[in-house]
């Protein structure tokens, strides 16, 4: 097997490389006479066996979201680390083979690809499995387009309106900045009381999945303005009339209803 080594005084060594385990025998011969014997002890070269192949997903997430790497049908005893397959350093800690599937979890922040490596832990034999996984990372979308609103106070209000990228679905989370359930159907403000009131709105991507941050409509609620200053006025019969007064509050306008007590026309004629 191989070439003759000359002693040296010193150890040698043989390097082999055999298929399966292996016992050797070495012939030792005098150079100057050709006199030989065979060594009495001999070499056992044992061959263990590599870990097998397996499969790993190809999973997808959005920016921010942990996802887990499955590999299918680990073996026990055997120790697989899942590593970065741009300079094979180790994510995460090893996971033991359990016999059935075992996962990876990771949150890269873009598309990365990963390798693992499998080692039998009774004989230390590794092997890189040929299939990696490639885990796809999505953006997130941007907000919606919103505006703020006002009413007036008790007025009849309409539900809420957003505009949302093509293919996104809006999602509607009513005040809750955070938490809370989805909606895809938009609420309508209550108007009963005065003052500001946050709704929340963000969208989703109807093919990747992922969901962008909330937008934010603020919905104001105006108290209505108190009665003008009015007084009765009294005229004898056939006398000249002149138009009506009534005192506004600054920045008013007076809304004059002729003698309709509800409903009309306003005018800002008196």
């Amino acid at each position: 097997v191989g070439t003759t080594v000359a002693g040296t005084g010193g150890d040698i060594t043989f390097s082999v490389n055999p298929a399966a385990t292996t016992t050797y025998n070495v012939l030792a011969t005098v150079v100057a006479t050709t006199c030989s014997v065979e060594m009495t002890d001999k070499s056992t070269v044992t061959v263990n066996a590599l870990p097998a192949q397996k499969v790993v997903s190809d999973p997808s997430t959005c920016v921010g979201t942990a996802v887990n790497i499955t590999l299918t049908g680990s073996v026990t005893g055997v120790s697989y680390q899942l590593r970065l397959d741009s300079d094979d350093s180790n994510v995460g800690a090893a996971v033991v083979g359990t016999g059935g599937d075992i996962t990876f979890s990771v949150n890269p922040a873009s598309t990365t690809t990963y390798n693992v490596l499998a080692t039998v832990v009774a004989t230390t034999c590794s092997l890189e499995m040929s299939d990696k996984s490639a885990v796809t990372v999505n953006t997130l979308p941007a907000l919606p387009t919103v505006s703020a609103i006002e009413y007036c106070q008790n007025v009849s209000a309409t539900a809420l309106t957003a505009t949302a990228l093509a293919n996104h679905t809006l999602q509607w989370y009513g005040t809750n900045s955070t938490g809370g359930t989805a909606s895809t159907t938009a609420p309508t403000p209550v108007t009963t009381a005065v003052g500001a009131t946050s709704y929340y709105v963000s969208q989703k991507n109807n093919i990747t999945g992922c969901e962008g941050a909330r937008a934010t409509i603020t919905v104001t609620v105006n108290a209505l303005p108190a009665l003008p200053t009015v007084s009765n006025i009294g005229y004898c019969i056939n006398e000249a009339a002149t138009a009506l007064t009534a005192t506004a509050l600054a920045n008013h306008i007076l809304q004059w209803y002729g003698t309709n007590s509800t409903g009309g026309t306003a005018s800002a004629t008196a």
